[in-house]
């Protein structure tokens, strides 16, 4: 008969084969992955565990309960890991499965969509989300984005795992805010596709509401009652003050002053106070 010794060294190698055939497949969600390689950090613990448990108390390691349960947390650290991956995949299929009303009604406008694209590009409804995707690590105004969508998306979810989550996410927040210098409530409107040249500076009031694919450079207000279409680009310095709205492909001049204003579709705003113009 095989000791009990034998046994759990045997069974790490169809273990260390799940590992290999879940990285290779790739299907597994990566904090779930992390979570199995971790338990491997468990079974390294154990063992000088176990052996300094036969040496100093001259017992088994079970019986030694402060040595057990510090071995141990490893142990319920990579359930966690597993538990929080599987969840995080989970609630994003279903964001997949169930997209929102805003993403539903993009299907029933394929024209405007192929125009808006034809002409500038960039669309002015549909959100181009590799506008933000991260090429570094370190970029700091796309991290401060992914802090504020990542947010807004567990805060959505109940449950002690997605308030986890959602502190997580308050903290990364307030870090690259401090980094960027930038003011961008957690809570705001943000269009996805949103760009941040230079973020310092930049400060939005929470009620504000900004289109998707905008573009919006250093030094930059925009406060309240406040509706931004798509693919709107705002200059440095400028201030989007109370009462405004740009509808789709706006420009706004670089220390323009924006009040009380109604900008059409493809206009163009400058100056102080801001007037609309149009290409020529």
């Amino acid at each position: 008969m095989f000791s009990k010794e034998s046994l759990f060294a045997i069974s790490l190698f169809p273990y260390l084969g799940f590992l290999w055939f879940m990285t290779r497949s790739r299907q597994m969600p990566r904090l779930a992955l992390i979570g199995f390689y971790f338990l491997l950090v468990f079974v390294v613990i154990t063992i000088p565990a176990g052996i300094y448990a036969q040496i100093h108390y001259g017992d088994q390691l079970a019986n030694i309960d402060w040595l057990h349960g510090s071995a141990e947390s490893f142990l319920t650290i990579s359930n966690i890991l597993v538990v929080l991956g599987f969840y995080q995949a989970i609630a994003k299929q279903q964001n997949i499965n169930n997209p929102t009303d805003s993403q539903s009604s993009l299907a029933n406008e394929p024209n405007q969509q192929e125009e808006n694209l034809e002409k500038y590009g960039v669309s002015a409804i549909a959100p181009d989300w590799s506008r933000e995707s991260l090429t570094q690590w370190w970029n700091p105004s796309r991290q401060l984005l992914k802090a504020i969508r990542n947010y807004q998306k567990w805060s959505k979810h109940s449950g002690i795992i997605a308030q986890l989550f959602s502190k997580k996410f308050i903290v990364e927040h307030r870090f690259w805010s401090v980094i960027t210098g930038a003011d961008i409530p957690i809570n705001c409107n943000l269009g996805g596709g949103l760009m941040l040249p230079h973020p310092t500076g930049v400060v939005i009031h929470p009620n504000a509401i900004i289109g998707p694919n905008c573009m919006i450079f250093q030094q930059v207000t925009i406060t309240g009652i406040v509706k931004i279409g798509g693919h709107v680009d705002i200059g440095a310095g400028a201030k989007i003050l109370s009462n405004v709205t740009l509808g789709n492909h706006v420009q706004v001049g670089a220390n323009a002053v924006v009040k009380n204003l109604d900008a059409p579709d493809e206009s163009i705003v400058v100056g102080i106070p801001a007037k609309i113009k149009f290409p020529s």
